[in-house]
C-alpha cells in the first residue's frame, strides 16, 4: 500500500492510511509521516492492530519515551492506561471518568512532552471525543498589543489532581514562557492552558486574568479545533509542543480503554532563548 495523507476539514489534523504500524516502518515512510506531523500537528492512523510492543516501537521513532508517573498501569513502565474499567474495586488506569479541560501534556514539568501517542482499544458508543486546538492559529489571531504584552512573560503551570489517579512526585509545577517558538517549524505559539496555567509571573492578576480568559475562550472555539470521534483501532499522534487537547465527557457506565506512550520534550524545555526576540522549545 502507498502512504496517503488526507487533511481533516479543520484547522489541524490529518488521516494517514497505507501503513501497518504493527510492522517496522521504513525510513522513507517514516520521513513522510514526520513531515505530515509537523504540518498537521495531529495524525490519525485508523484501523491499526497494535500490541504494546508495536506501539512502543513506533513511539520510540520520535524520541526517548517517558516513564509513567501515575501508579495505575501495566508492567511496562512507559505505557499508561487511560480507562474507567475497575478490577477488584480499583481503576486499572489513569483519568478514568469525566471531561478534561484543554491542556498541554505535562506542562507542569521542566521538560513537557514532545509527542503523545494514544491508542483506542475500547471506546464508548458516544462521547469521549478528544478535541485539539491549533496554538499557532491562536497566537496569530491575537491582537498585537496582547502579543507584545506576553512576549517576555512567564507562567506557572501546575499539576491538577483528578481525584482518582495517584501521581508519584507530589505537586509538581514549572514556569515556562507564555510565548514560544516551535523548534522545527519556527512558528510562534501561545503556551498557556486553562487546566494548568495558574498565574503570569510578571503581571498583576487584574492584568493577566482577563488576558488568559480571552485566550482560553479562543482555544475552546470551533474556529481553532479538530474534534476526533474515536473508533476502535485508532492511533492518534499529536505534537504536544504546538497543540492543546481536551476530553469530552462520556457515560461512565460504558467501558473506555486507551493505551498511551509519550515522548520527552527537548532538553531545556520551552525556557530556552535563541535570541532576544524569540524563545524556542528545545
Amino acid at each position: 500500500m502507498t502512504l496517503t495523507v488526507r487533511p481533516k476539514d479543520a484547522p489541524l489534523g490529518a488521516e494517514i492510511t497505507g501503513v501497518d504500524l504493527s510492522q517496522p516502518v521504513d525510513e522513507e515512510t517514516f520521513a513522510q509521516i514526520l513531515e505530515a506531523w509537523h504540518e498537521y500537528m495531529v495524525l490519525v492512523f485508523p484501523d491499526q492492530d497494535l500490541d504494546e510492543d508495536a506501539q512502543a516501537a513506533f513511539a520510540r521513532r520520535f524520541g526517548d519515551l517517558v516513564k509513567r508517573k501515575a501508579t495505575a498501569g501495566p508492567k511496562n513502565p512507559y505505557a499508561m492506561v487511560i480507562s474507567n474499567i475497575q478490577e477488584d474495586g480499583k481503576w486499572i488506569g489513569a483519568a478514568p471518568i469525566g471531561e478534561l479541560t484543554f491542556h498541554t501534556d505535562r506542562a507542569f514539568d521542566e521538560r513537557p512532552l514532545k509527542a503523545t501517542m494514544l491508542y483506542g482499544i475500547e471506546v464508548p458508543s458516544q462521547g469521549g471525543q478528544t478535541v485539539f486546538a491549533n496554538m499557532y492559529d491562536v497566537y496569530d489571531a491575537l491582537d498585537p498589543e496582547t502579543r507584545d504584552l506576553l512576549a517576555n512573560c512567564t507562567a506557572d503551570n501546575r499539576f491538577v489532581h483528578d481525584g482518582y489517579t495517584d501521581y508519584q512526585g507530589g505537586d509538581p509545577h514549572a514556569i515556562h514562557p507564555t510565548v514560544v517558538t516551535h523548534p522545527v517549524t519556527g512558528r510562534k505559539l501561545v503556551y498557556v492552558n486553562r487546566h494548568m496555567t495558574k498565574e503570569v509571573m510578571e503581571l498583576e492578576p487584574e492584568v493577566y486574568q482577563p488576558v488568559l480568559e480571552r485566550i482560553f475562550a479562543m482555544v475552546e472555539s470551533d474556529e481553532f479545533n479538530y474534534v476526533h470521534e474515536w473508533s476502535v483501532g485508532d492511533l492518534l499522534l499529536w505534537d504536544n509542543r504546538c497543540t492543546q487537547h481536551a476530553r469530552r465527557d462520556f457515560d461512565p457506565d460504558e467501558r473506555r480503554l486507551m493505551r498511551r506512550f509519550a515522548v520527552i520534550g527537548e532538553e531545556g524545555g520551552p525556557r530556552h532563548k535563541v535570541d532576544e526576540n524569540s524563545r524556542v522549545l528545545v
